[in-house]
């Protein structure tokens, strides 16, 4: 049996029909077409429409499980050599997959490959993009300092085994580009082959948030897996997240002035950068991914 080059893992909860379409259209459209992309709807309330294709497998889920725990039965699924992630509302360029691929089967030494990234609105305008590191030694001390490294919809990996640990409600890929370090080398190309929505919602807020928690939980474990080869999950001890209601607080408020900066970004550059200013005064934290 020929098993695809690559699986594609997209996980799907109450999205719009319409940036459904736009996301899978961007993958069925790819120069290289020897993948295989599977889909998991994470038991949305509306049943979402997917356009019939031989490559498109789609999961189910009967009750909500969450992003990771879905990812992880896409790539128990997965017979591809390689695991590439899109998330809905995301769009590659066509060329993304070809490029990627090309360079992983180039350089053997080589576990993950990621892309540069247009970082659009929802009526499409170009906000910005990334400006990410390239070599391994500099994506790691990137990531050591508390920056950081791949849009979680731009990388591709060698598909050795490794899946996310459910622990992780958010940072998941974090986790992930963490323990692959280990077992290979890191790459990011310079091409922008991807575009990325920018947006502030209630959800994102909440999403920032606890992100910044489990971030620091990921960059712990890490530390740990240095010393000793092993972490806290790989022996099964509990680890509580930190929350704070005040925390919380002060980083809804930065949202407000963060979502004006969003909206200000495109034409009036001295105002978006006040307001990007007030939202670090906010919440602090945020500003480690502009440094």
């Amino acid at each position: 049996m020929v098993f695809p080059k690559v699986s594609i893992i997209m996980g799907v909860y109450n999205e719009l029909q319409e940036d459904l379409d736009a996301t899978i259209r961007s993958v069925l459209e790819q120069t290289f077409s020897d993948f295989e992309l599977i889909i998991i709807d994470d038991c949305s309330s509306e049943t979402p429409v997917f356009p019939k294709d031989r490559r498109i497998i789609i999961i189910r889920n009967e009750k909500n499980l969450g992003l990771t725990r879905s990812l992880n039965k896409g790539i128990e699924k997965a017979k591809g050599k390689y695991i590439a992630r899109i998330d809905a509302r995301d769009i590659w360029k066509k060329e993304k997959l070809q490029k990627q691929i090309e360079f992983l089967e180039k350089n053997k030494d080589y576990i993950i490959c990621g892309t540069q990234s247009f970082l659009i609105d929802k009526k499409g305008n170009v906000l910005g993009k990334t400006w990410f590191e390239s070599e391994d030694l500099e994506i790691r001390k990137r990531l050591l300092l508390n920056r950081g490294i791949y849009l979680h919809s731009s990388i591709v990996f060698k598909n050795s085994g490794i899946k996310y640990r459910e622990f992780f409600r958010y940072s998941q890929d974090l986790d992930l580009y963490f323990r692959l370090f280990f077992e290979g080398k890191c790459f990011c190309l310079k091409d922008s082959l991807m575009e990325c929505q920018s947006e502030v919602s209630k959800i994102s807020i909440e999403k920032k948030y606890y992100q910044r928690q489990y971030q620091n939980i990921a960059r712990a474990l890490f530390r740990q897996r240095i010393k000793s080869g092993r972490d806290d999950l790989d022996d099964g001890k509990t680890i509580r997240i930190k929350e704070s209601r005040v925390g919380l607080f002060f980083c809804r408020i930065s949202m407000i002035f963060y979502s004006k900066y969003i909206k200000n970004r495109i034409k009036k550059k001295p105002l978006w950068i006040f307001w990007l200013l007030v939202s670090f005064a906010f919440y602090p934290p945020l500003a480690k991914d502009y440094l």
